[in-house]
């Protein structure tokens, strides 16, 4: 309990001689931003998740009660010689989260995301990185790190959340704490340790033992980018082709079809008045696309888990060798079997034409691209040397990007 720390002991002691209701409201709000520890857990993030979060949404007291913890966290944290979190309790940004929640819940945890990311402390996501909703351990406890960081760089001065550049400035922050080894993690990066705990969810989330094998075999190229074969000027010259076309507004032709979906799924292209052109991503694809190129793999292995499945066997069997259609299909029955995936009118495992149209968002778009060898597939199924790289950095997407837990 918080009320055995000294110092929190003597702030309470020091309000209840004034006022005993304050007293006890003080020590119920120490005891949620401590975690029920000393006052040296206290931090900003704590104050902040307490007062934007924990206090609306899990104690719920009256606006009245709300606003009388809010005052006697504040007047605790003050005596605890912490009046940078005080300030907090204090705050415009407090009073505009806690009146959004008297209007409805949907807008006080809106308020409480916007002020949460306007403090300064709660990290951005950067291009190389996207934080999930839900976490495992190690990831969890990295945020935690990074928010500790961030929170010493506002402090400092050294970060002014609201001025020119800010974010950019987070963001390098950000980055830099990812990215440096650790001794507390037997020196690797936290963004290798929490990609490394990401794929190992990843590898569990089907109970197959055919895809954990064959995943498993993956797992410690998928730590790091894949990269294009060397002397790689274009990985996607029918999209290019496309892209310039469109550029140019000459008239597209019919059988352009599925690519320019694929297009628009990457975010390259939109429609302005009934036109179709580029946007800024479409430009940049367009300009270089050995720069641009992993926007087609990180589209890919999307849609539901059993498509999910198909999409990955089959890349993790081509990825390093050729195979043939019927022994890709036979081993995704297999994991499908074991992954308890049942026919929806017989109960039966999968079919031969089911797993075929698994397949097809996987297959499909990669075929588009013209990134298989081309050949019959009933008797061997190849990829390119740049259809290989894109198989291989559509398994590490999927695999450390933010849906890859178990949970998602």
């Amino acid at each position: 309990m918080p009320e055995t720390d000294p110092a929190i002991v003597e702030a309470l002691g020091t309000i209840a001689a004034e006022d005993p209701n304050a007293s006890s409201l003080a020590g119920t709000a120490l005891a949620w931003v401590t975690g029920g520890g000393g006052a040296g857990r206290i931090t900003q993030e704590r104050v902040q998740r307490f007062l934007w979060y924990d206090l609306p949404i899990k104690l719920r007291p009256t606006p009245e009660g709300r606003a009388a913890i809010t005052s006697a966290l504040a007047t605790a944290l003050d005596l605890l010689r912490l009046p940078r979190y005080a300030q907090i309790c204090r705050s415009e940004a407090t009073l505009r989260v806690h009146a959004a929640y008297s209007e409805n819940p949907q807008k006080g945890l809106f308020a409480f995301r916007e002020a949460n990311l306007a403090s300064g402390i709660y990290p951005p996501d950067l291009p190389e990185f996207k934080w999930g909703a839900a976490m495992g351990l190690e990831e969890a406890k990295i945020l935690t790190g990074v928010q500790d960081f961030l929170e010493l760089a506002v402090a400092s001065g050294e970060l002014v959340p609201g001025n020119k550049d800010w974010k950019r400035k987070q963001r390098r922050l950000v980055r830099t704490y990812l990215t440096t080894a650790n001794f507390q993690l037997a020196g690797q990066t936290p963004l290798d340790v929490m990609n490394t705990e990401r794929i190992q969810n990843w590898i569990k989330v089907e109970p197959s033992e055919t895809r954990i094998r064959l995943l498993s075999g993956l797992a410690n190229r998928l730590l790091y980018p894949a990269e294009l074969p060397p002397g790689t000027t274009d990985p996607y010259p029918a999209l290019t082709k496309l892209l310039a076309a469109i550029a140019a507004g000459a008239p597209l032709e019919a059988e352009n079809g599925r690519l320019l979906e694929i297009a628009a799924g990457m975010g390259l292209t939109r429609r302005v008045k009934g036109e179709l052109v580029l946007k800024q991503k479409g430009n940049r694809m367009l300009a270089d696309s050995v720069s641009s190129w992993r926007v087609f793999p990180a589209t890919l292995l999307g849609g539901n888990p059993y498509h999910r499945l198909a999409g990955e066997i089959m890349f993790a069997l081509l990825v390093d060798k050729d195979s043939s259609l019927g022994e890709i299909i036979t081993t995704i029955r297999q994991a499908a079997t074991e992954a308890n995936y049942r026919e929806a009118g017989t109960g039966l495992p999968p079919s031969e034409m089911s797993l075929m149209k698994a397949l097809d968002p996987t297959v499909l778009p990669v075929a588009e691209m013209g990134l298989f060898v081309p050949g019959d597939f009933t008797s061997v199924m190849a990829l390119t040397p740049a259809g290989k790289a894109v198989a291989l950095e559509a398994l590490r997407s999927r695999a450390t990007g933010p849906g890859a837990a178990p949970w998602d």
